[in-house]
């Protein structure tokens, strides 16, 4: 038996719990600011502090957490307005530009900023999250956004509650005393099982019936180009954004799915993709057929010259976008209805005609 050796595993004692954040800088990026995040061990709660080759830790038991706060800010309202102030600020260039160049940069830049607008509005609110002992309260700055804090404080109250039981409202009163007497806001605790309205994903629906147009648009446009279809292209990219982004707003505190909020997401992303994508192919056109352009009709005059299937790059840009666009499409009208099939089958069992209706909170 000598020559046998056991091999134990290696038990893993924490778990990364989703957020991050830093305690300074509004927009969450700075070089000399401490990262933190969370981590969930066996019986205690670690939040970890990075800076350089340095690193905190502080240790929250479960049988010593009293409670979380989680107050509401106006950190990501702010930084909608400057993505928004930004992003008209380069479509107010891209119509004055009479330059190709020039449009191209400030397409491609809008592109970009209407990207980062959208995954900002997927993120949801901003808010601060307190947790609280019988001695401390302490921030933690990795949940900065409502939606994390509900999924990390519904994965700590059962491991709480096993350790300590449930809380009483007067000790959760009490924390929250304890977060008021110490900072200026007004706090107002919300609970990870707050009731959230319904929403019938007409909206979403609507984009991705929009994302199949624009997808047989695209294969239009690859087998029979002409200055119609790019401005049907161009129409149908404006469309998409637009729906999206109304989408977006309306999901907020909803009962929509995890599923059809990132696809929601994703396209606004192909909403960028399109614009980022069209300069290029202007561009290469330019350097094909150089000309002159002073209006937006030269421009897709020029395209309309450029054959896409005489080019390389115009078929991998053109196939893809096609391939995006419909496989979008495709899967969110699947959610969509798998979600109305749900919604409508549960609010038939659970119907019935003498009893009142009871709102619950959805996870």
């Amino acid at each position: 038996m000598s020559g046998l050796e056991l091999t134990v595993p290696k038990v893993r004692e924490y778990t990364r719990l989703p957020g991050r954040g830093i305690r300074s800088g509004f927009f969450s990026v700075s070089v000399s600011s401490a990262r933190c995040s969370l981590w969930l061990g066996k019986d205690h709660l670690m939040s970890v502090e990075s800076q350089g080759f340095t690193e905190g830790y502080k240790r929250f038991y479960f049988q010593d957490i009293q409670a979380f706060i989680i107050r509401r800010t106006k950190t990501a309202l702010i930084q909608n307005v400057i993505l928004l102030g930004i992003l008209a600020l380069c479509c107010l260039l891209w119509l004055l530009i009479s330059d190709a160049v020039g449009r191209a940069v400030a397409g491609a830049s809008g592109g970009l900023i209407l990207i980062a607008l959208s995954l900002n509005l997927h993120r949801g609110p901003s808010v601060i999250c307190h947790i609280c002992t019988a001695v401390h309260v302490e921030e933690l700055p990795s949940l900065k956004r409502l939606r994390t804090a509900r999924k990390v404080i519904a994965r700590l109250k059962p491991l709480i509650e096993q350790a300590q039981g449930t809380l009483s409202p007067d000790t959760i009163q009490s924390a929250a005393s304890a977060v008021s007497a110490g900072t200026r806001p007004q706090p107002s605790p919300m609970q990870p099982g707050e009731a959230l309205t319904h929403n019938d994903g007409r909206w979403h629906q609507a984009l991705f019936l929009l994302l199949l147009l624009k997808a047989g648009m695209t294969a239009a446009g690859y087998y029979r180009n002409s200055p119609v279809v790019g401005v049907a292209n161009m129409l149908g990219v404006l469309a998409i954004g637009t729906v999206a982004i109304i989408a977006i707003v309306r999901q907020q505190h909803t009962d929509i799915t995890e599923g059809i909020r990132h696809l929601t997401t994703a396209a606004i992303v192909y909403v960028g993709i399109n614009i980022i994508a069209g300069y290029i192919l202007l561009i290469t056109a330019i350097m094909e057929h150089p000309r002159p352009i002073r209006t937006q009709w030269d421009t897709f005059r020029l395209l309309a010259e450029t054959s896409p299937q005489s080019s390389v790059l115009g078929t991998v840009v053109l196939g893809g976008l096609f391939l995006l666009g419909s496989g979008l499409g495709v899967s969110g009208l699947v959610l969509v209805h798998q979600f109305r099939k749900r919604t409508y089958l549960h609010s038939g069992a659970t119907r019935e005609p003498a009893a009142p209706a009871v709102a619950e909170g959805t996870k």
